[in-house]
């Protein structure tokens, strides 16, 4: 059985060690000058640190997300890619996987910022968003801020995580000779009255 020598292995270790630092180097160093590299199968979540002019400088009352540039968590991600001008004095970026909903799952969502979930509702209306996907449509949308009605089904998905809290949850199969009796949780008015919509 031949062994491999000592100095090759050092070298050999060597060799591995600089590789990771020139990565680490070179990401660091890209960052210095404003570029952020975004990895497949993430997107970048950006953080504007301050704004010193302009109108938009601080979030109105009560918004988590900015819109217009506004100091804070942007509602705009980053999908993978190079971008520049992202200085690091003025911008934080964190970088998100991909949210995946497995086979056999729901994607169950909860808004942090939007309007306010109107009075006796348990659940946000449907909104037309590509699947929470483009938060700037949600919230320029009317989109409500708590539990949705839409969940996620199977797949991949690329969500702003600072607007929205993600959350698997099995789903239940019911096969074509079942019956499932359940109870809303949510009511709908209609004419002043309550609605309270029974499936069984």
């Amino acid at each position: 059985m031949n062994l491999i020598p000592m100095p090759t292995l050092v070298a050999a270790g060597l060799l591995v060690l600089a590789v990771i630092f020139a990565w680490m180097f070179q990401r660091l160093f890209l960052r210095m000058f404003g570029v952020v590299l975004v990895p497949e199968n993430h997107v970048a979540l950006v953080n504007k640190k301050y704004v010193l002019v302009g109108k938009n400088r601080m979030l109105p009352d009560g918004a988590v997300i900015a819109l217009n540039g506004e100091a804070g968590w942007q509602a705009d991600t980053l999908p993978p890619g190079v971008y520049f001008w992202l200085w690091p004095w003025q911008y934080a970026v964190e970088f998100q996987e991909f949210i995946e909903v497995k086979d056999g799952q729901l994607g169950v969502i909860d808004a942090i910022d939007g309007v306010p979930l109107a009075k006796g509702r348990v659940l946000a209306p449907a909104i037309d968003c590509f699947s929470f996907q483009d938060a700037r449509k949600f919230l320029t949308g009317g989109g409500q801020r708590g539990p949705q009605v839409s969940v996620l089904g199977p797949g991949v998905y690329r969500v702003n995580t600072k607007l929205f809290n993600v959350r698997t949850a099995q789903a239940t199969t019911v096969g074509i000779d079942e019956v499932v009796d359940a109870q809303a949780h949510d009511v709908q008015r209609a004419g002043g009255q309550e609605l309270e919509h029974v499936a069984r």
